[in-house]
Order: structure tokens, then C-alpha cells, then sequence
């Protein structure tokens, strides 16, 4: 493993019975020593982000409309950033 490429992501998600997501986290790694800067964004879902939700993940309703971006954005910049490597 200690030459190998890899990605891990880590996913931040509010709700139990419908989760959405509202926040994406990779690194790239190389065996395990990080390689590069890491992928850090917040997913705005619009009005799927309700205060219950909220309490769950701890990201207020005003900062996930602040700077959360469009989740179809950002899926396609977490593909980019992964670049068909292994999660």
C-alpha cells in the first residue's frame, strides 16, 4: 500500500430517514502520507435544508446558503480532483 495512489473521502450528512448531503471532503494519498491540498466544499440544497437537519451535522441553515454551492458542481470537481483513482 505504501506506493499506491488512492482518495479518501469523507461525506458530512444531515437527516436520518432522507439524508442529503451538505458537505464533501476528499485527500489524495499516496499509501498513507497525503499528496497535494485537499477538496473541502458545502453543498447547498436549497430548501432541503431544514433547522433539524441542521442539529445534525452542526452547519447552520445561513451557512450552508452562504457558501454552499450547487451539489451537481460539486460533484463534478470531486470527480476531477479524484481523477479515476481508487476511494
Amino acid at each position: 500500500m505504501d506506493d499506491h495512489d488512492w482518495v479518501l473521502i469523507d461525506v458530512e450528512m444531515a437527516g436520518l430517514s432522507s439524508p442529503v448531503v451538505v458537505e464533501l471532503a476528499a485527500q489524495r494519498m499516496r499509501g498513507w502520507l497525503p499528496q497535494g491540498p485537499a477538496f473541502r466544499r458545502l453543498l447547498n440544497h436549497g430548501p432541503d435544508m431544514t433547522q433539524e437537519r441542521s442539529r445534525v451535522h452542526g452547519l447552520s441553515r445561513a451557512v450552508i446558503e452562504r457558501d454552499g454551492e450547487a451539489p451537481q458542481q460539486v460533484y463534478l470537481d470531486l470527480s476531477r480532483y479524484v481523477e479515476g483513482l481508487p476511494l
